[in-house]
């Protein structure tokens, strides 16, 4: 299992190819982030979605990757 993380959620296909394409026509800088399927399927995800929302905050654009 791989995909996209966003926003506390597993993205669906439809709401990858719509992040994804968000992410081609974005202004911003893009900052990957990988991440353990195990760490996203645990629930686990305070500490990355405190990171996720500062790279926000600080006029990115946030793009994590799990597998």
């Amino acid at each position: 299992m791989a995909g996209l993380y966003w926003n506390g959620c597993i993205l669906d296909e439809e709401e990858e190819n719509q992040y994804l394409e968000e992410t081609l026509n974005s202004k911003k800088p893009v900052i990957g982030v990988m991440l353990h399927r195990n760490s996203v399927q645990s629930g686990n995800m305070k500490a990355i979605d405190t990171l996720l929302e500062e790279f926000v905050r600080q006029g990115a654009f946030p793009l994590a990757v799990f597998t």
